[in-house]
């Protein structure tokens, strides 16, 4: 663990005086640098702008996210309030989620680095100024939040910022060659590298944590579910199915957002009920179907969401794709 002497009075300032609406307000914004925000954002840029553009934005704050969550289990800085055990008193968040934040470490703030490295990159890619304008504006306000309800030190917020902003400038001019790289690799290589990928994060947090396994954080493994069903799908639909966004109306780009939520929520709840039946046992099963969880989620949205868009005439695609798509 490393000492870190960060500014609590801040944080104790900042809840003594957060106005209730205020409160509500950053709740919302904080919801949109989570795993389910990012989700409905890769949806809408998936479903109506490039999905060139969502799957590389996806890989890159995924990655993001996997490395912010090593950092933190390295650096092992606790969150506020919480050694104290008064982070009930302080943070503006609701109980189920403050007892998985406080099984979590603070530094550096997820939310501030993966919304620096997932903005940052989607800035880095555009042109239009009223766009580039709002990517700076999200991640700030994402970053800001986590201080205000009083979940992260603002130090916390700076380091994210500046480590996901990194990343961003790193990748935006390599993710393309990388992708095409990955792409060319057999399937059953890109499905090994990255199970074995995910199953090392999982032993190297159970290490650095010191901790039995059924007291580990889960919410990076859905994290790496993702990545894993994303980075092997994606390749497929790209030779198979051939989707494209751009050249629909509006009202067609709209069906097709709300077709790909329902649908990714549906996947997801319906993959939660055995959860729920077991009472959410913690530990290494738990971890796995949660891993498997999110990699289906992951593979359904960026290979059977846009079959269906084809197969419904919503999209162009590859004239062989419904065979392709049987055949496969």
């Amino acid at each position: 663990m490393i000492d870190l002497p960060f500014n609590q009075p801040w944080l104790v300032y900042l809840a003594n005086h957060r106005p209730e609406l205020v409160t509500k307000l950053f709740q919302a914004i904080t919801f949109m640098g989570g795993v389910e925000g990012y989700l409905i954002v890769i949806a809408l840029i998936y479903s109506s702008v490039s999905k060139r553009l969502a799957v590389r934005a996806s890989i890159i704050v995924l990655m993001s996210m996997v490395a912010n969550h090593l950092l933190k289990t390295l650096i092992q800085n606790p969150r506020p309030f919480v050694e104290d055990g008064t982070y009930l008193d302080y943070w503006a968040v609701s109980s189920a989620d403050a007892a998985e934040l406080a099984a979590e470490f603070s530094t550096p703030s997820g939310h501030a680095m993966g919304a620096a490295a997932f903005y940052g990159f989607l800035f880095l890619r555009t042109k239009n100024p009223s766009a580039r304008i709002a990517l700076v504006l999200i991640p700030m306000l994402i970053g800001v939040s986590r201080p205000i309800l009083g979940v992260h030190y603002v130090e916390d917020i700076a380091l994210g910022w500046l480590l996901g902003g990194g990343i961003a400038v790193m990748m935006a001019p390599r993710i393309d060659a990388l992708w095409d790289r990955w792409r060319a690799i057999h399937i059953g290589t890109r499905a090994t590298s990255v199970a074995f990928f995910s199953v090392a994060v999982w032993l190297a947090t159970l290490f650095l944590a010191g901790r039995p396994a059924a007291e580990l954080p889960t919410e990076f493994v859905g994290v790496l579910g993702f990545l894993s069903g994303v980075s092997v799908a994606a390749p497929i639909e790209a030779r198979h199915l051939n989707y494209e966004a751009h050249g629909a109306s509006t009202f067609t780009k709209v069906i097709r957002f709300l077709l790909m939520l329902f649908v990714l929520i549906a996947v997801l709840v319906a993959l939660e009920i055995p959860t729920l039946a077991l009472g959410e046992p913690h530990g290494a099963m738990e971890s796995a179907w949660r891993y498997l969880r999110y990699a289906t989620v992951g593979a359904v949205g960026v290979l059977i969401v846009p079959w269906i868009f084809i197969r419904t005439r919503l999209a162009p695609g590859s004239t062989d794709a419904v065979g392709a798509m049987r055949a496969g």
